[in-house]
């Protein structure tokens, strides 16, 4: 399939090391990516009507596909791919999204550039835009990582840190940060932390994004 071929030409034009991706890998680990790149684009209403084809002239679309790649990897053992395509997607499209970070089966990425998508626990049909950062608070006892429930959406600038939980169908509003922060099932925060106002919303935006 000429996505496989395209991404290995890539992988070992960025990073011409001693570890080169083989070709048997490559084609291994990445149809399993592309079964779930489909799989996700079938429950989004900007992807599903994909004909079984990832556009890797589309960033939103490849960067998906790169994430699902670098997972299967991590999952595999195989570090030099794992490694590999999560620094191509950071290259591609500034988005920092390693293997090891357990995404939702279902999720959309828009525009990501900048973004920072640490340990969490992520719920599905979560929606990610540019310059979002999902990441862990040291404390004394250790490192505290958000929960994020189903059918949430960060919206650009978002920020959340640490012991964070965001109930099901909540908005992190645009230019918002929290920390430590519980945010209501339903309800749009926004501000800065520690002045956050939470209101609740009409309407499921998720919605939009998901069949």
């Amino acid at each position: 399939m000429e996505i496989f071929d395209y991404t290995l030409k890539q992988l070992n034009a960025f990073f011409p090391d001693k570890n080169l991706i083989e070709a048997d890998k490559m084609r291994l680990l990445g149809k399993k990516a592309h079964v779930r790149t489909l799989h996700c684009f079938d429950h989004t209403t900007a992807f599903n009507q994909h004909n079984g084809y990832v556009n890797f002239l589309h960033g939103d679309q490849y960067a998906t596909y790169l994430y699902f790649l670098s997972n299967e990897s991590y999952v595999e053992g195989y570090e030099p791919l794992y490694a590999k395509s999560a620094l191509l997607n950071k290259s591609l499209h500034g988005i920092d999204l390693f293997g090891h970070i357990q995404m939702p089966e279902i999720f959309r990425l828009i525009h990501p550039m900048g973004s920072i998508v640490g340990r969490a626990q992520l719920g599905n049909r979560l929606v990610i835009y540019q310059n979002i950062t999902i990441g862990g608070k040291h404390t004394e006892d250790g490192i505290d990582y958000p929960i994020i429930g189903n059918d949430v959406c960060l919206f650009s600038n978002a920020s959340v840190i640490g012991k964070c939980k965001i109930g099901n169908g909540a908005i992190v509003a645009a230019n918002s940060s929290i920390v430590d922060t519980e945010v209501q099932e339903g309800h749009m925060v926004a501000g800065h932390y520690p002045n956050n106002v939470q209101k609740a919303v009409q309407k499921n935006l998720t919605s939009k994004f998901f069949i």
